[in-house]
């Protein structure tokens, strides 16, 4: 028999998908989405329609299943969920998926998404900055 190593995100997530079994761990990312809504803004997800934009092992999946209400994006019917929805996370890497004018008025926005950006490029800024102060 194969060992998981503890905090193994595959069966942490069938454990949180699974009745009456729990994790040793919720992943950090989908657990801040929670905390952020209900902790830090008393934001009550309980009869809310959620829509969750990426599916992943890391945010979407679980954030998913803590959730409970939330809808998966689909590229048939992106923009109808997305303007139905109260609270919106994202996690799918991709720039300026959602438009603006898809999220109805007073929804949360909870956007968890990174693109990759030039560092170079930050890195020559930066180094203009510091030439100038000498």
């Amino acid at each position: 028999m194969k060992r998981q190593p503890l905090g193994n995100p595959s069966r942490e997530i069938r454990n949180l998908a699974r009745s009456g079994r729990k994790p040793f761990f919720i992943p950090c990312a989908s657990k801040s989405c929670i905390e952020l809504l209900l902790l830090n803004h008393g934001i009550e997800i309980r009869g809310k329609k959620v829509a969750i934009i990426g599916r992943d092992k890391i945010v979407g999946l679980p954030a998913s299943l803590l959730m409970q209400s939330a809808s998966y994006m689909h590229k048939q019917n992106s923009e109808q969920i997305t303007s139905e929805a109260n609270i919106v996370v994202t996690y799918i890497g991709i720039r300026n998926i959602v438009r603006g004018d898809w999220i109805k008025k007073g929804a949360v926005v909870i956007d968890t998404g990174t693109n990759q950006v030039n560092v170079l490029e930050e890195v020559s800024f930066m180094t203009e900055i510091i030439d100038s102060t000498w």
